[in-house]
């Protein structure tokens, strides 16, 4: 009798990180992020840490629009089918959502929660730094 072997494929999500700095409104182009929680720019080969503590870390969710970009917690995105509302990525305790306002005078916000099968329907347009006026 023969044995079969068994090929198990463990998924892991990439964590890949962008830095927000409030002060310069830019994205830091180099940047680590230590096991304490501490950034350094790492441009220069040189792990200069960087003191500001009003840098905002967003993480990657694991997913690409429909264009292949990388989405990122923050990002706007409009969804094919609704191209008057479009969407901010947002993560809660369990999961990554989709949060829409139903209308653009409305109050009212929607969610969907974010997968590979509804992220080939989405295109990312900007973060909610850099492009806030989609939003409004």
């Amino acid at each position: 009798m023969r044995m079969e072997r068994s090929t198990y494929i463990v998924s892991m999500r990439i964590r890949k990180f962008r830095v927000w700095n409030p002060s310069t409104k830019q994205w830091i182009k180099s940047v680590a992020i230590t096991l304490e929680g501490d950034l350094c720019d790492i441009e220069e080969c040189f792990w200069n840490h960087i003191g500001d503590k009003d840098h905002i870390i967003q993480e990657y969710i694991g997913l690409n629009d429909k264009d292949g970009r990388e989405i990122y917690e923050g990002d706007i995105l409009k969804v094919d089918a609704d191209n008057e509302n479009p969407g901010v990525i947002v993560w809660s305790k369990n999961a990554c959502y989709l949060l829409k306002k139903k209308l653009r005078d409305s109050k009212q916000t929607t969610s969907k929660v974010v997968n590979a099968g509804s992220t080939k329907f989405w295109t990312v347009i900007g973060n909610i730094f850099e492009n806030s006026d989609f939003l409004e």
